[in-house]
Order: C-alpha cells, then sequence, then structure tokens
C-alpha cells in the first residue's frame, strides 16, 4: 500500500500497489554519476537526522511537555486537553512532515544532482522514524553510513526519477532499462497499471554494484494463469490455517494438512565462510594500523594518532563478504516467496499466525547469571543468529503482500491473550512450559509436538484474543491423525538429512512414532 494525491478530494490516498523491478543497462560514466547521487543522498539523510534530533530536544526540555508526560505517566491517560497541547507543541517546534519538507528545500543541499523530489522523499524517510519515537516505541534516530545506502526515490513519475518508454531519465542521465521479450508479466502490467514513482536500487555484485529500477506501479499484479486456478480453489474451500512460526522452524496445520518444516532450508550456510573472513581482514587490520593497538593484542583507548589503512587484499575479502550476504539475501526471498505461495495454495487463504516481536527475540539477555552446576556463566545469546539465517519476518510480509493481491487479510492473533504455547484444550488449563521442551502431554498417553500443537490452537481461533475449544474438540481426532503421519515422516527424513533440534525429533515421544 502507498499513497497517491486525489485530484478531487485534494488528499492522499491509501491505494494497492505493486512493484516490477528490471536491470538498469549503465555505462561507467552512469555508476560513477549514480555512486556520487547516492551518497549525496545519504548525506542529506543525515543532515535532516541531526535536525530532527535537535527539534525533539528542544520539545522534550519544553516545561509544558514535561508536565503532560509526567502525569501521561503516573495515570497512564492523557488529561482533557493534553492531546491538542501536545499537537501545538509538536507543530511549534517543527516536528511534521511538510515541515521538514520546507526545511530540506530551503537547504537547497547539491541541486545539480538531487531533485527536490528526491529530496523531501529522504526527508520523508527521517519523518517516520521521529514518527516512531512520537508515537511508537521509537526511542532514538540514528545517522547512516554513506555506504549503505542504497535507494532512492521520487514522488512521481511526472518530474524527477521518471519512467519513459524503457529508458529511466534522472538529471541528465539517460539509462535503458532491459526488459526481456518473453516476460509477458512485466509487459501485461506495465500496459495495464499506471506507475506511481520510480525508485532506484543499487546491490552489491562480486566487486561492484549492479543498478535496478523499481516501478512501484498503482493496482494490483496480473497473475498467471496456473497460479490464478490455484488461488481461485484455495478461496472456495477457505478452510483455516493456523501457522507458528519460529527463529527457525515454521508448524502449519489446516483441516487436512499438517507441516513442520525448516525455513530456508534450501539455502546453503555462509557462517564458515564469513567467520574465516573475519579472521583474515581482522589479521590484514592489525598489519596495516599497528599503532592502533597495545602490545598485547588489545585496542588503544583514546588514541589522537589513531589510523585507518585498508590494504588491497582486505578490500578484497570485505568485497567477498558483502557478496555473501548478498547472495544470501536473494536467495531467502527466493525460498521465502515460493513457501508463501505453497502455503496459500495447498493449505489456504484464511491464514492465522501470531504476533511475535522479532526485534526483542533477536536481542541478547540484560541479565549476566551464572550456572548452578558449572558455576560459569551463562549466555547472553538469545536467537539473533537464527532470525538472520531464516529471515521469519520476512516470509510474514510476503504472506501479508500475496494475500492482499486477493482482498484476503491476514489474521494476526495476539500472543499475550491466547497464550497458544501454555494452553491445554482438553483441561482447559495454562501452563507454562520450559523452552527446550518441545512435546506436551495434553492427556494421559496422549503426546503432541509443541510446535504443531500451537498451530492447531491457532486454526481454531474465532477471533483474534480467543480460542475456540468446541471447535478444538470437533478437529482434534483429524489433527492427531496427520500429526503422527507427519512425525512419522519426519523421523525417517532424518536418517539420511540433518534437522533443526527445536523440532524435538531426539526426545523419547517422538521415537514413539517409528515403532
Amino acid at each position: 500500500m502507498s499513497k497517491t494525491w486525489n485530484e478531487e478530494t485534494q488528499k492522499y490516498e491509501h491505494t494497492p500497489s505493486f512493484v516490477l523491478e528490471f536491470r538498469l543497462l549503465t555505462s561507467n560514466s552512469d555508476e560513477q554519476e549514480l555512486e556520487k547521487c547516492f551518497g549525496i543522498a545519504g548525506h542529506i539523510n543525515n543532515v535532516m537526522v541531526k535536525e530532527a534530533k535537535r527539534r525533539l530536544g528542544n520539545m522534550f526540555r519544553d516545561k509544558e511537555y514535561k508536565d503532560i508526560m509526567k502525569s501521561y505517566f503516573r495515570t497512564g491517560k492523557f488529561k482533557k486537553g493534553d492531546k491538542k497541547k501536545l499537537m501545538t507543541l509538536r507543530s511549534i517546534y517543527g516536528l511534521t512532515e511538510y515541515s521538514f519538507h520546507k526545511y530540506v528545500d530551503a537547504k537547497q543541499l547539491y541541486p545539480a544532482y538531487i531533485d527536490c523530489d528526491t529530496r523531501q522523499k529522504e526527508a520523508t524517510k527521517v519523518w517516520n522514524a521521529v514518527k516512531k519515537v512520537l508515537y511508537s516505541n521509537g526511542q532514538n534516530i540514528h545517522l547512516k553510513k554513506l555506504k549503505n545506502k542504497n535507494s532512492v526515490e521520487g514522488k512521481t513519475n511526472r518530474t524527477g526519477i521518471r519512467y519513459r518508454d524503457g529508458t529511466i531519465f534522472w538529471h541528465g542521465l539517460i539509462m535503458p532499462v532491459r526488459v526481456r521479450k518473453n516476460d509477458w508479466y512485466a509487459k501485461q502490467a506495465l500496459n495495464d497499471c499506471e506507475i506511481k514513482y520510480c525508485r532506484i536500487v543499487r546491490r552489491w555484485h562480486k566487486h561492484t554494484y549492479r543498478y535496478y529500477v523499481q516501478l512501484v506501479m498503482e493496482g494490483t499484479p496480473p497473475v498467471k494463469r496456473k497460479r490464478q486456478m490455484i488461488f481461485d480453489r484455495a478461496m472456495k474451500e477457505d478452510t483455516p490455517v493456523g501457522i507458528d512460526i519460529g527463529p527457525s522452524t515454521i508448524a502449519i496445520v489446516s483441516k487436512d494438512h499438517v507441516s513442520l518444516d525448516e525455513l530456508a532450508s534450501d539455502v546453503t550456510s555462509i557462517e564458515k565462510e564469513v567467520r574465516h573472513l573475519n579472521r583474515l581482514i581482522d589479521k590484514e587490520t592489525r598489519l596495516a594500523n599497528p599503532d592502533n593497538y597495545n602490545s598485547d593484542g588489545t585496542w588503544k583507548k583514546n588514541n589522537k594518532n589513531r589510523t585507518h589503512n585498508k590494504s588491497h587484499s582486505q578490500i578484497k575479502k570485505e568485497q567477498k563478504r558483502k557478496w555473501l550476504y548478498q547472495k544470501r539475501k536473494n536467495k531467502l526471498r527466493y525460498s521465502h516467496q515460493v513457501l508463501a505461495n505453497e502455503i496459500i495454495s495447498t493449505f489456504g487463504t484464511d491464514i492465522r499466525i501470531e504476533n511475535m516481536n522479532w526485534e526483542a527475540l533477536r536481542k541478547k539477555a540484560k541479565k549476566t547469571e551464572k550456572s548452578d552446576k558449572t558455576g560459569k556463566y551463562k549466555r547472553r545469546k538469545r536467537f539473533g543468529k537464527s532470525i538472520q539465517n531464516h529471515a521469519p519476518s520476512m516470509l510474514i510480509t510476503l504472506l501479508k503482500q500475496k494475500l492482499g493481491y486477493i482482498h484476503k487479510p491476514l489474521m494476526v492473533i495476539d500472543t499475550y491473550k491466547t497464550k497458544a504455547s501454555q494452553f491445554n484444550h482438553i483441561t482447559g488449563e495454562y501452563k507454562p512450559v520450559k523452552l527446550n521442551e518441545r512435546w506436551k502431554e495434553i492427556a494421559p498417553d496422549i503426546f503432541v509436538q509443541r510446535d504443531l500443537y500451537s498451530a492447531f490452537l491457532l486454526m481454531n481461533c474465532d477471533t483474534t484474543e480467543t480460542i475456540d475449544i468446541e471447535s478444538c474438540f470437533d478437529n482434534f481426532d483429524s489433527f492427531k491423525k496427520e500429526h503422527d503421519a507427519c512425525i512419522r515422516e519426519l523421523m525417517m527424513q532424518k536418517q539420511y538429512t540433518k534437522l533443526p533440534s527445536c523440532m524435538g525429533l531426539e526426545a523419547s515421544c517422538a521415537k514413539d512414532f517409528i515403532l
């Protein structure tokens, strides 16, 4: 979804949109100009971040603002008229999107390279970060490294970055777009839909950047004939589907199918290669900058003569590491695209999924604790590496996107209200379970895999906050039958492939299924 200007109502309206991506056929001079433009766009972003932090600091120091927020934190509610006062304060201190646009236009930073629309879009990105600080759980706004700036975009297809007849025009740059002859999907989309705006992105490839244009199109994308038949069949059946997604696995349950798989199992790990490259890079960094380290190899603090030299071989190794990360990202996205299509076509379109805070799971534990048995410090790490390698949030985003094309919502279940991992529909009780316990005994001699059972409970949710117990009893027999078949298949598969330990296939309960 993105905003478009409606001339009749004179307002911005949210309309459905999709993206067409094409490779830009750039020359060496074009790439040099684009690299300069990306660096300037990153500089504009940082200028706006500094200005936004200044304005936020001024408002946070305001006495009236302090009094309002002190009352709110004490009672949990705003007094009558406080919200209007806050809106007035935000406008006084220039914390609005319009004031950000006005500031960046008045600065006129590098007008020979960056047009007005692109500058305003950079200001909008900073404003979105400010909104998280003002209205959500955001704590700070951060500057960005210029080398990490990988996209610039306009506001319309009439000015700034423009697409015309297979060519991109931007500030004197004329770059052809590669549209394949047999790509009827792209040609049909270009004929049937209007272009809202264009975005130029760059991705690292081996030793250089490759540039692409993303055309943000208005409407829904054309659907291939086979996929349309599959989607139509899934919508007719419209059976509820429960998905319990973890950092590295996904459990899917419907009335006829049960599945427990590893996320992106076809994507090979790059950890060993990256670890080896990191050691070599650190070694060469120390050789090139000996004055930055003490004789025992530790980092010198408060060193005014610090150097940042890099050898040619070190730069090559850093580029190789960057290419490994980019390849993994591309493969992850493709794998999740295939899985999202499979879920919708095989299981159904009425999908229920728990609301997970992946950012909190990624962070390390705050407390440092000692083990009672060994006396050693426990590791503070949690699920950061698993989330990085399997990208569960990307799959949820793709599911929302694909369901939006067929006008079906993704039902997000409240984790704290339902407590699917603790609930037992037979006894009606909530019992906390340790993380390493992957099986639940819901009745005498009736064991179920924890993730599959959670997905089963999510499938039987009648609202986002409650589980329909009657529906659980009606569907449990068929679920148990499919559950046992799924575990047997996984136990057979485990003999010749390595499966994640979090599936719980090493437990004695699982071994009983192959007898």
